[in-house]
C-alpha cells in the first residue's frame, strides 16, 4: 500500500511546532476532538499531518468568540450610575490617602510597613 504525505504521522511536539501552539493546546484540541490521536504502542500518540494542516488553513480554523455579541444588556439606570460613580470617588480617596500617608508611593514595600510597625511599637513601650 503507498502511503502519500498526508498520511504521515506526526508526534505531539511535532503538530505543535507545526501550528505554534503548546502541546497542552493540542492535547485540548484532542479531548475536545478535533484532532484524532493514533496510539503507537502503550504511550506513543501520533496525529496525522494532513488533520494538522487543516487546522492550520484559516479556512478550517473554527474560532469561538469568548462572549456572545447578542446578548441583550440594558442600558445602567440613573441610581445605578450614580452608585458607581460614588464607588468610584470612595476609591480614589483611598487610594489619595495611601499615597499621601506613604510619601507618594502606592503602596509602601514589605521593609517599610516593618519599619513602620516596629517604631510604632518602640514609642508605645
Amino acid at each position: 500500500m503507498e502511503r502519500t504525505h498526508n498520511d504521515e504521522l506526526l508526534t505531539i511536539k511535532e503538530a505543535a511546532a507545526r501550528l505554534k501552539v503548546s502541546t497542552m493546546t493540542l492535547s485540548r484540541w484532542i479531548k475536545a476532538g478535533r484532532l484524532t490521536k493514533y496510539r503507537l504502542g502503550a504511550r506513543a500518540v501520533r496525529l496525522r499531518r494532513s488533520e494538522v494542516e487543516a487546522l492550520h488553513s484559516p479556512d478550517e480554523m473554527e474560532f469561538e468568540p469568548a462572549f456572545d455579541d447578542d446578548l441583550d444588556i440594558p442600558p445602567l439606570t440613573p441610581e445605578e450610575v450614580d452608585r458607581q460613580l460614588a464607588a468610584m470617588e470612595r476609591a480614589n480617596a483611598v487610594r489619595e490617602r495611601i499615597l499621601n500617608a506613604h510619601g507618594g508611593k502606592p503602596f509602601p514595600s514589605s521593609a517599610e510597613l516593618i519599619n513602620e510597625e516596629r517604631d510604632a511599637r518602640s514609642f508605645d513601650a
